[in-house]
């Protein structure tokens, strides 16, 4: 018999939110945002940072929630689990430098305009 650690109920629930989610986000977010009369820039980057945020609470959650597959002190015996969490915090780093903050920058300008992006 294999010693495949099985997911709990929060990390099952967790798994069914994140894929309605996903479903929710790349299917229907788009045609709802289009029906507003959105333009193409803000459904994409609607659609992209809301991916992006779904990714974030997946990661999060294998690293250090409900999804996690071996305990964090054996992560942290071995070095693996540092590493990667330094590799995915430089990613959201550079993530954030190059999709947020030019989006808040252009938030802020369309506000001092008088309209609006979202």
């Amino acid at each position: 018999m294999t010693e495949t650690q099985q997911l709990g109920l929060t990390g099952r629930l967790l798994l069914w939110m994140v894929g309605i989610a996903t479903f929710g986000v790349i299917a229907l977010l788009p045609y709802y945002l289009f029906m507003q009369f959105a333009t193409d820039y803000v459904v994409h980057v609607t659609v992209l940072s809301c991916v992006g945020v779904i990714a974030l609470v997946l990661v999060v959650a294998t690293i250090f929630g409900p999804l996690r597959t071996e305990p964090l002190s054996e992560a942290a015996d071995t070095g693996a689990g540092l590493r990667f969490l330094g590799l995915i915090s430089n990613t959201v780093f550079i993530a954030l430098q190059i999709v947020a903050i030019p989006l808040l920058v252009i938030e802020l300008i369309l506000r001092l305009a008088g309209r609006s992006l979202f």
